[in-house]
């Protein structure tokens, strides 16, 4: 009899352990500002890596005097990579002889860099009944994002009841042949920052820009033609890279 119980026992043990949900990938969330804030609000770290931040809040400089052709707005670490905090920084072309520096002015002029502002960042923290999914905290993620065809959710001209997603296909151009054919998608939905605007403006997808973005901790998105973003996390062993190709060459 007490084989039989420890044998229950173990059963019970295993199957706590099997059924158990794995532990949460521990995400950081940043923010950028180009000011000196007493306090940041929540709300306002909400990229999945510093460079995003930076791009998304700081500042291109527009051309000042000896200083042209602002570009390649990004962070700084300065060598510390696991830094919780860092600069945002871009470059600029000298095209004066006060700013110049020889051999490349004045040659086409070199590179200074411009302060755009600062980023930081703090562990993400959902809260109860929301999913943490791409830096966001959604009771329904973007990768409900698209059409749903075969689901009762979809009503009107199409919107999803569900997410209170608005999902729109605009044919812009067609081939005679039917060979050639670009059509938008639109999602009223709002998913991660690193793909809120693009080519055709905020919330618009195209089938020729589908993207990959990699945050750097673990985990990597992609925008699917239609608007649907996928979200990937490194598996313990193997390589991530094995899961995103197949669903980068299936059809929308």
């Amino acid at each position: 009899m007490q084989s039989f119980l420890k044998l229950v026992g173990g059963l019970v043990s295993l199957a706590c352990l099997v059924l158990a949900p794995a532990p949460a990938l521990a995400v950081d969330l940043w923010e950028a500002h180009t000011d000196n804030p007493s306090s940041i609000p929540p709300e306002e770290y909400r990229h999945l890596d510093a460079n995003q931040a930076c791009i998304a809040e700081g500042y291109l400089s527009s051309g000042v005097g000896c200083y042209v052709n602002p570009r390649n707005l990004r962070a700084e670490f300065y060598g510390n990579p696991s830094a919780s905090a860092a600069e945002c920084i871009h470059d600029t072309t000298c095209n004066c002889s006060e700013c110049g520096i020889a051999p490349n002015f004045p040659n086409g002029g070199n590179t200074v860099i411009w302060y755009s502002g600062a980023t930081s960042k703090v562990p993400q923290s959902c809260p109860s009944g929301t999913i943490p999914y791409l830096g966001r905290c959604d009771t329904d993620t973007p990768k409900g994002k698209g059409p749903c065809p075969d689901c009762e959710a979809q009503q009107g001209n199409p919107v999803n009841i569900a997410s209170g997603n608005k999902y729109q296909r605009e044919a812009i151009y067609r081939a005679a042949s039917g060979g050639l054919a670009l059509v938008l998608t639109y999602n009223s939905q709002l998913g991660t920052t690193y793909f809120q605007s693009g080519p055709f403006g905020k919330r618009w997808s195209a089938p020729y820009f589908a993207r990959v973005r990699d945050s750097g901790q673990g985990i990597v998105a992609v925008e699917r033609p239609d608007g649907r973003e996928l979200e990937f996390v490194a598996p313990a062993s193997g390589d991530v890279e094995q899961r995103i190709i197949p669903e980068l060459h299936t059809p929308p």
